[in-house]
């Protein structure tokens, strides 16, 4: 079983989709720093806040750019993520695309 289906499964058994807690902050940064794009697709069309600022990296869209996931990047802008957010260790998008 991936991390895909895991996934799934505590979503279909209640999981709370925008928890934030420790250092990734949110379900939808972890997915984003650590490049899982079907995990990212399935919590956004779960309703995951796209902008929510938690944990070290932020935002997932920091913390996309932080891992030079350019694919995961373009889905969250996409989705309306806020390009100029400002949080966590790394400020912006564009600063984490710079470390």
């Amino acid at each position: 079983m991936g991390n895909t289906e895991i996934a799934q499964i505590l979503l279909e058994k209640g999981a709370e989709i925008n928890t934030q807690a420790g250092g990734y902050g949110t379900a939808l940064i972890a997915a984003s720093l650590r490049a899982n794009t079907n995990v990212v697709q399935i919590l956004l069309e779960k309703g995951a806040e796209i902008n929510a600022q938690a944990g070290v990296h932020g935002t997932a869209l920091i913390a996309a750019s932080l891992r030079g996931n350019t694919k995961i990047a373009q889905i969250l802008l996409e989705e309306g993520a806020e390009v100029n957010a400002q949080a966590g260790k790394y400020g912006t998008a564009l600063e984490a695309a710079h470390d």
